[in-house]
């Protein structure tokens, strides 16, 4: 059987993500593909999938106008 790379923060740490195939929680730190070679009926709706093909759509918090703009 394969074996599934597992989150290795601390089971207090926040795991916003959750890998649908396996059913693991990842954190920010650790957010990868736990099997990016194998077949998964999840990738085309996988977060951690989108996160890790682009990355810099989410490495900066969006641009806020401020007042003076408006």
């Amino acid at each position: 059987m394969l074996e599934v790379a597992r989150c290795t923060c601390p089971e207090d740490a926040e795991k916003p993500y959750t890998c649908m195939k396996h059913e693991v929680d990842v954190c920010a730190e650790c957010l990868a593909c736990q099997d990016p070679n194998g077949y998964c009926k999840h990738r085309t709706a996988c977060p951690i999938h989108f996160l890790e093909r682009h990355p810099e759509e989410w490495s900066a918090p969006p641009e806020v106008p401020s007042n003076e703009d408006l």
